[in-house]
């Protein structure tokens, strides 16, 4: 099995790199994944709403920065970031953007990025796309239009023609030359619903969705994919999946932390509508929302999301992220292997940081006998 490690780089360059080395040193991941984030939604006004310390109250989606007091999350470039690390030791992984979309950048700017950073690689990039989230969109005015799948296809089109033959076509028709092909990215795609998974069979060497779904849910989208691959004539994408574990005693301990707070709940908020509806809810941003693509938390009452979080049963929490001991993650990990699994990647903790460890002595040394473990599938 090849492992990933998403490793969100924020802030501190000489930090980035640091817990970098450690993870190439006592885990040998095969890839690291860059996220190419800006924001995160700031919870602090829900914590203050409840009278409560998000952090004490066990929020999972801040492990990783300081935004939950209203601080910028100052997430680095991930291009430039991944420069930076592939300088730090001479036995390098691949590495891999996780994901970036077209509409802050346009093809062309992504192939002349990518070209110029798998020369100082000299292995080609994994370079995600996905269809652009909400919170890196609205609040700094990128335009972006009610079609977002469309759009990501539209360009994910130029950006695989550029790859392909180093040719640019202009909304005119005409031909632009530009090159960049000499050294081409390998194209991955993170969606997972029906239209993107056409998309993924069609353009993409990988495919790594970011959402949980049940193994049985997965087997039947490695099954589309391969169809689609089949009646296009193409290769079929090496089968991903990104996942964030969270270790603890047991299953069950961890879902009695989650019952203790509507605040260690707010991971909920995160989930699509469609999900909520499964466990009898309304999503706080609406029936249509598709969860964190879409939802822009400083645009809803906060009442309205506490009222919201304080029905979310904690076992809905485990429709999320995978929780459980050392064990248990593996017994489930390995369900996703037979439906066809071939990539994991698993989101790096800051194991510096105390409020991750869910009463776990030893946090870090579990999690990379984890990653160990599934080295060897």
């Amino acid at each position: 099995m090849e492992l990933g490690i998403h490793l969100a780089a924020a802030s501190n360059l000489s930090a980035a790199i640091e817990r970098y080395a450690r993870c190439m040193l006592q885990i040998e991941p095969d890839c690291v994944w860059l996220s190419d984030r800006m924001l995160i939604d700031d919870y602090g006004p829900l914590a203050a709403y409840c009278g409560g310390d998000i952090y004490n109250s066990g929020d999972t989606c801040r492990s990783e920065d300081s935004s939950a007091s209203g601080l910028p999350a100052e997430f680095l470039d991930p291009f430039l970031t991944v420069a930076a690390l592939a300088r730090r030791l001479p036995q390098q992984p691949r590495f891999g953007i996780a994901v970036t979309d077209f509409i802050r950048r346009a093809a062309p700017d992504l192939a002349r990025a990518a070209y110029t950073l798998n020369q100082q690689l000299q292995m080609p990039l994994n370079l995600g796309f996905g269809a652009g989230e909400a919170i890196n969109l609205t609040a700094l005015d990128y335009r972006h239009g009610p079609r977002p799948v469309t759009h990501l296809e539209n360009s994910l089109k130029q950006f695989k023609q550029i790859n392909d033959t180093g040719c640019y076509v202009n909304g005119e028709g005409r031909a632009v030359a530009l090159g960049y092909n000499s050294f081409p990215s390998n194209i991955w795609i993170g969606g997972q619903r029906n239209r993107m998974l056409h998309i993924t069979a069609r353009y993409a060497a990988g495919w790594l969705p970011a959402w949980k779904m049940t193994p049985q849910e997965y087997g039947i989208a490695v099954a589309t994919l391969r169809e689609c691959a089949a009646a296009d004539f193409g290769a079929y994408p090496t089968l991903g999946l990104f996942a964030m574990p969270i270790i603890g005693h047991s299953k069950a301990a961890l879902l009695e932390h989650f019952r203790s707070s509507p605040l260690a709940r707010a991971v909920a908020l995160m989930a699509s509508a469609e999900l909520w509806r499964r466990w009898g809810l309304e999503h706080p941003a609406g029936a249509d929302s598709k969860g964190l693509y879409d939802v822009v938390l400083s645009a809803i009452p906060t009442e309205r999301v506490y009222r919201a979080l304080l029905d979310v049963p904690a076992e809905m929490i485990a429709d999320i992220l995978f929780l459980g001991n050392l064990q248990e993650l593996l017994d489930e990990f390995w369900q996703f292997k037979a439906a066809g699994l071939q990539h994991l990647s698993l989101l790096l903790p800051d194991f510096e940081n105390p409020r991750i460890s869910y009463g776990v002595d030893n946090f870090d040394m579990e999690f990379n006998r984890l990653c160990r473990e599934i080295k060897l599938w």
